[in-house]
């Protein structure tokens, strides 16, 4: 499968979130709420080659966090929401060699140590406002790390993004966030395109495989369609070879 340059010279790039699945009563490992049940599907998605890398499934109740710390990679930056952020996890993805852009809340309280120049391109500089980009120690952080917090305004909702990336521009930053969003995506296609909503086992096991089943899947129709795009391309080539008179 084909990397996206653009994204492959930033390094190891993966988007991670967790969705609910639906499941019967009966179910009684997939425990969530009193009234149902439901799988949790923990996802990793990477977005140098756009595809699915890694999976864990759980009941409804499992850990998005305990699942990320299993699926870290050394060298690899992992991209998510608030639902991820905590001084334990951003400290368990240092101490695994790896890096995180995620999102935080913003009544977190901190102290400013250096202020860094923002540049924007021109084309977008009227959808942000409020832009900042700061190295930055949270107060009550128990071992004082050094991050980057990059904070602004898009569409009337405000952002802090906290990362350790410092080698990254602001607009980097903010555009890696914003590839969030692919991996709802994956889920939205997993769920309605491929019908995994209708879970067709009942125990963990089984719910695993079909999972495993829908990813082989996209995964070989991904490769159809970029084998068919290049062979289309090598053909108009040889087809129309450029003069050479």
């Amino acid at each position: 499968l084909y990397p996206v340059p653009e994204l492959s010279v930033l390094g190891l790039l993966y988007c991670v979130d967790g969705s609910l699945f639906p499941t019967l009563k009966s179910m009684h490992w997939a425990s969530y709420k009193k009234n149902c049940n439901a799988v949790r599907l923990h996802l990793s998605f990477e977005l140098n080659r756009m595809i699915p890398a890694d999976i864990i499934t759980g009941s409804g109740n499992s850990a998005e966090r305990n699942a990320l710390r299993q699926m870290l990679r050394t060298g690899a930056t992992y991209i998510a929401d608030r639902g991820y952020a905590g001084f334990n996890m951003f400290h368990d993805i240092v101490r695994a060699q790896a890096h995180f852009i995620i999102r935080v809340r913003k009544n977190w309280l901190y102290t400013p140590v250096q202020s860094f120049t923002v540049q924007l391109p021109a084309s977008v500089t009227a959808i942000f406002s409020g832009v900042s980009d700061e190295a930055i120690c949270y107060d009550n952080d128990p071992r004082s790390y050094l991050w980057r917090l990059i904070r602004f305004q898009v569409c009337g909702e405000s952002f802090h993004i906290l990362t350790d990336r410092f080698d990254l521009t602001t607009f980097q930053i903010i555009t890696l966030y914003a590839y969030r969003w692919q991996v709802e995506l994956f889920f939205r296609f997993m769920k309605r395109t491929m019908n995994g909503i209708h879970l067709i086992k009942h125990n963990e096991n089984g719910v695993a495989i079909q999972f495993y089943a829908i990813l082989i899947t996209s995964l070989l129709q991904l490769k159809l369609k970029q084998d068919s795009v290049f062979q289309k391309e090598h053909s108009d080539t040889a087809g129309h070879p450029s003069d050479t008179t």
